[in-house]
């Protein structure tokens, strides 16, 4: 809920306007295949594939599967020349080139506990570490900005956003 999957669509849509061919890597959470496999909005279900894939596929090409080396694999031998992870972040299996922390500018941090007792899954500083960015979307209601930048702080690129509607396909 903190927009992790509308960043991975604005970033596959910035890096398609460059001429890249990407490729989105997803969990699949909440479908039933548990195999690595390329999503077809025309033939695959919420039920079998997760909500969130069937998203991004309308995008780019999407491979779900809990074993992201493996679709990664699969969207590299499929022509993918960059590869978007819309829940990647904790992952270890894949080298990133670049990691952006997504923030709900309203929640934050939450209690700053890991969970069960709390919302986070990682402490912060853990994952500021391997953070390249931070963006927080939506109004910054706890300073995030601000805590982010303290002495002693990683320092990393802070970035802004917002949510807003898609403009309406029909006329």
């Amino acid at each position: 809920g903190s927009g992790k999957t509308p960043t991975a669509i604005a970033v596959a849509h910035y890096l398609k306007s460059k001429g890249l061919d990407i490729h989105f890597l997803s969990r699949g959470y909440g479908g039933t295949i548990n195999s690595p496999v390329r999503v077809d909005p025309c033939r695959h279900g919420v039920q079998a594939v997760g909500d969130e894939p069937i998203l991004l596929a309308r995008v780019a090409p999407t491979w779900i599967s809990g074993n992201r080396q493996a679709t990664a694999e699969l969207a590299i031998k499929a022509g993918a020349e960059v590869l978007v992870m819309d829940d990647g972040f904790q992952n270890p299996t894949i080298h990133k080139d670049i990691s952006i922390l997504v923030i709900d500018g309203e929640t934050g941090f939450g209690n700053g506990q890991i969970i069960p007792a709390g919302p986070l899954r990682e402490p912060v500083a853990k994952g500021l570490n391997r953070a390249n960015a931070a963006l927080i979307i939506g109004n910054d209601v706890h300073g995030l900005t601000t805590t982010l930048k303290q002495p002693g702080s990683t320092v990393i690129n802070i970035l802004r956003g917002h949510l807003a509607p898609a403009k309406s396909m029909a006329g």
